[in-house]
């Protein structure tokens, strides 16, 4: 059986272009990102592409708990197939706390030294059982003024792996129309709910 990558690949690789296209010259022609999801809905007649703004309005924007609650809901609900998180944040490196072996400790990870901070435009990818991602450093002069930003990264595809945190894995549920047909017949054949 087919993945939902390898399903859906020319519509999720259009996406993708396309999200991307939006945002950069979205944030080009405006300098800034409000969080906001695109998505696109596997329907039996088309795929139907949408976009959740607003995400910024929603209070406890501090820590974002409810925005990623929020969206996971709002993806219970809409069904899509993948997904694309835009924002712009910082991305910091760490000194992590090593033991004798030079290994990371794990149970320490809380203590590791802040090295630095850049400002970041970002897209999060994900479908199911994949994620990709793309970030741009934002350029600034030296009044603080946004002139620009510059790609920093460019991640393929890759399978989903242990990540943690408030922003890993949105779209944690198949739905493809196959999944979809399977669960359909699997509730009325056995009365499932």
């Amino acid at each position: 059986m087919k993945t939902i990558q390898e399903h859906y690949k020319k519509e999720i690789e259009e996406f993708r272009n396309e999200v991307t296209r939006v945002v950069h010259d979205s944030f080009i022609e405006l300098m800034e990102q409000p969080p906001v999801l695109f998505g696109i809905k596997a329907d039996r007649a088309a795929n139907e592409m949408f976009v959740l703004d607003g995400l910024d309005s929603l209070p406890e924007m501090e820590n974002n708990t409810l925005m990623f609650e929020a969206i996971k809901e709002f993806n219970k609900k809409t069904k899509p197939i993948v997904i694309a998180f835009a924002s712009e944040g910082y991305m910091r490196d760490f000194d992590p706390l090593l033991d004798e072996d030079g290994e990371i400790i794990d149970d320490l990870l809380d203590l590791a030294q802040e090295t630095s901070t850049i400002e970041v435009l970002f897209i999060k990818f994900e479908t199911f059982e994949n994620e990709a991602s793309i970030y741009w450093e934002i350029d600034r002069d030296e009044d603080d003024k946004i002139i620009g930003i510059t790609l920093l990264q460019d991640k393929a595809w890759k399978t989903k792996g242990e990540t943690t945190g408030e922003m890993s894995k949105l779209l944690t549920k198949n739905y493809s129309l196959m999944t979809s047909k399977v669960e359909d017949y699997l509730d009325k054949k056995f009365n499932m709910n």
